[in-house]
C-alpha cells in the first residue's frame, strides 16, 4: 500500500482533517475551559491512549532503536506550539493568529529544508503554497485589525516550531511503528505541560460535557489524528507536508460555516476554493507531473 502515490498525502489529509474539528470542541467545552489544560489534556490523554494501544497490539513498547535526539526535538516543538499558538491568538485573534502560524509553518519549512539539507522547492511547492497563502488570507480577513507589532511574533514561532515537527517527524517514525514513537512524543510533550493543570481550573473536565470534549480531543483528535499525520509525514516529501498541513483551516473553516453557523462572505468562500486548489495540487500534482513526463520522453 505504501507504493501508492497516494498513500502519504492522503493519510497525512485525513490526520490534519481531524485537527480541524479542534475548535468545534474547545467551543463546546463548558464555561471555564482553558486552550492551556485543553491542549494538556488531550496530548496526555492522547498519550495514554496510544500507549495502551501499542501494549494491546506489539505486547509492548519498544524504548531502543529510536532516534531520541528527534523525539525530543518533536516533543519540545509539540510542547511550545501549544504555548505560543494558544497565547499568540490571545494577542492578535483566533483568525489573524492562524492565518499567520499555520500559513507560515510551509515558508518555514522550505527556508528550513533549503538551509540545512540544501534542498530547492520544486515549482508545485511554490504555486501550491501561494495558493494556500491566499485562501487563508481571504477565508480570515477581519476588518478593523488593531494590534503592537510585536504581537505577531508569537504566531510565527508556532509556525516555525510547527515546520520543526513537520522536518522531524519521518525519523521519529523510525524503525518502530508510527504509534509507538507518537505515543513517547506525546507523553513527553504532556509531561512539559502537567503545570498547565496547576495553573488553570480543571474542574469543568470532570463534568459529563468537558469529559465528552476532552476525551474527543485526546483518542480521536490527538491518538487517531497524531498518528494518521504521523505515518503521511512519514511517506510524504517534507515540502508537500508542511502545505498539506493548512487543510486545517480549510476544514475549520468548512465547520464554522455550516455546522456552527458562523457568518461568511464571498471571499471566504474564495478563500475555502484556493486552499481546495492547493491540496489538490500537492495530492495530485506529482503523479500528473511524473505521467507526463513519461509521456512526453515516449513521444521523443
Amino acid at each position: 500500500m505504501k507504493s501508492n502515490p497516494y498513500f502519504g498525502p492522503m493519510t497525512l489529509l485525513a490526520g490534519v482533517l481531524i485537527f480541524s474539528t479542534n475548535g468545534f470542541w474547545q467551543a463546546i467545552a463548558p464555561e471555564g475551559a482553558t486552550a492551556y489544560v485543553i491542549g494538556a489534556s488531550r496530548l496526555l490523554i492522547g498519550g495514554l491512549t496510544l500507549s495502551l494501544w501499542c501494549l494491546v497490539r506489539y505486547r509492548k513498547i519498544h524504548l531502543q532503536g529510536w532516534d531520541w535526539k528527534a523525539i525530543g526535538i518533536y516533543a519540545v516543538a509539540l510542547w511550545l506550539y501549544q504555548i505560543f499558538f494558544f497565547q499568540g491568538v490571545h494577542l492578535i485573534g483566533v483568525a489573524v493568529g492562524t492565518v499567520v502560524a499555520v500559513g507560515s509553518t510551509p515558508i518555514f519549512a522550505g527556508l528550513i529544508q533549503a538551509f540545512l539539507y540544501k534542498e530547492k522547492p520544486d515549482l508545485l511547492w511554490y504555486i501550491a503554497t501561494a495558493f494556500a497563502i491566499v485562501g487563508l488570507v481571504l477565508v480570515n480577513m477581519v476588518d478593523d485589525m488593531s494590534f503592537a507589532w510585536y504581537a505577531v511574533i508569537l504566531p510565527l514561532l508556532a509556525g516555525f516550531t510547527l515546520a520543526v515537527s513537520v522536518i522531524v517527524a519521518p525519523r521519529v517514525a523510525q524503525p518502530h511503528s508510527a504509534e509507538e514513537g507518537m505515543a513517547i512524543v506525546m507523553l513527553l510533550g504532556s509531561v512539559l505541560m502537567l503545570p498547565f493543570f496547576v495553573l488553570f481550573p480543571i474542574d469543568w473536565m470532570f463534568t459529563s460535557q468537558g469529559a465528552l470534549c476532552v476525551l474527543m480531543l485526546g483518542v480521536v483528535n490527538s491518538a487517531l489524528a497524531f498518528t494518521l499525520e504521523l505515518i503521511g509525514f512519514k511517506n510524504t516529501p517534507t515540502l508537500i507536508a508542511s502545505t498539506l498541513t493548512l487543510g486545517e483551516p480549510l476544514g475549520a473553516a468548512v465547520i464554522g460555516i455550516f455546522v456552527l453557523n458562523e457568518p461568511y462572505t464571498n471571499e471566504s468562500v474564495l478563500g475555502i476554493l484556493f486552499l481546495f486548489v492547493s491540496i489538490l495540487i500537492l495530492v495530485l500534482g506529482p503523479e500528473l507531473k511524473f505521467r507526463l513526463k513519461n509521456k512526453l520522453i515516449f513521444l521523443n
